[in-house]
């Protein structure tokens, strides 16, 4: 396509997304759905959610556009309609709370759906070496996209996280597809990072619409597809992949694991992750969220430096930094807390 018509694309999106959100904002009619604060919640009233849907119908206009114009590469039809089940389910959820094996199942149903479009990881690259998982590429693939659909929902808790979380990690990925010349990759990452733009406008703290399971959940989906996709396609490697979404990642990661230590049920709701100890340590929303685009920023920034310069030990510097930080980071959230 065009220049001028991704443009185009970018900008429907974007406002087809502003215009749902806004209704939804004032939308209290029979249907409304609204997120009640309790005990383990960061705000303090009754607040719309179902903005993913804004995000939802900003990718689906790229989407029948692209049909009709018959541009929409095969594989990227296939992260579409994968997305489609979990984007059900994860709406019915938002009205009527599932069993959670209910919703679960159907996220192994979207892993399935794409493996079978040829999009599992077989080669793990980093810093010059290729690891080959072999026989584990299939259960590796499978839970790295059900993992990434669920902590993308267990981190959408906080006023503008997930939405700027999206923003920067799409645009990432985007802006390299971009470079590499992907033009499919980048037109379709770009769509989600300018329908989530549309959204954040109205989730930015004090927050008047949150994302509901409905826009977590599928972006989760998303994001590991696209993370797939642009390894299998040389545009970056998986690990660099993972860094972008990294404040996500890291967070959701070292959280289960540190409840799994402590014995806790890991299936019921808490509010024990660290940016949610954060903003409860008197950081509060809004400082809390404006730290955590900075190291979004850092994250996105320096997957974009490893893109132009693979230099493996470059390579093993980034990763030890940010490893070191993250580090760090936990101790520190843990101390203040204490004090």
């Amino acid at each position: 396509m065009l220049a001028s018509t991704q443009v185009f694309l970018l900008l429907v999106s974007l406002f087809a997304s502003l215009a749902i959100c806004a209704w939804l904002v004032r939308y209290r009619g029979r249907f409304a759905v609204l997120d009640v604060p309790n005990e383990r919640s960061l705000h303090e009233k009754a607040v719309p959610r179902l903005g993913g849907l804004g995000i939802v119908v900003g990718i689906g206009t790229y989407v029948v556009f692209t049909l009709f114009q018959t541009s929409l590469d095969s594989k990227y039809m296939w992260v579409l309609v994968e997305a489609v089940p979990v984007m059900l389910v994860s709406f019915v959820d938002d009205f009527m709370k599932l069993h959670p094996l209910i919703r679960l199942a159907v996220h192994f149903v979207a892993a399935g759906i794409l493996i079978h479009s040829g999009l599992a990881l077989d080669t793990i690259t980093f810093a010059g070496t290729s690891l080959s998982l072999g026989e584990l590429a299939i259960p590796v693939t499978v839970i790295f996209i059900v993992w990434m659909v669920n902590l993308y929902n267990f981190m959408d808790g906080m006023d503008g996280f997930a939405g700027g979380m999206t923003l920067v990690g799409f645009s990432t990925l985007a802006l390299v597809g971009l470079l590499s010349g992907a033009t499919g990759f980048a037109g379709l990452a770009g769509v989600v990072a300018a329908a989530a733009g549309g959204f954040l406008v109205f989730n930015f703290p004090p927050a008047r619409l949150f994302l509901g399971d409905v826009g977590s959940s599928t972006l989760g989906l998303l994001a590991a597809a696209l993370i797939l996709s642009a390894d299998l396609q040389k545009v970056l490697p998986f690990w660099l992949g993972l860094l972008v979404f990294s404040p996500f990642v890291v967070d959701a990661t070292l959280t289960l694991i540190r409840r799994l230590l402590a014995g806790d049920k890991v299936w019921q709701a808490h509010c024990s992750h660290y940016y949610q100890r954060l903003a409860r340590s008197g950081w509060g929303h809004r400082r809390t969220v404006l730290w955590e685009y900075l190291l979004m920023l850092g994250t996105a920034i320096s997957a974009i430096l490893l893109f132009y310069n693979n230099n493996p030990g470059f390579e093993l510097g980034v990763f030890v930094v940010w490893a070191v930080l993250y580090g760090g980071l936990a101790a520190w959230v843990t101390r203040r807390e204490s004090v």
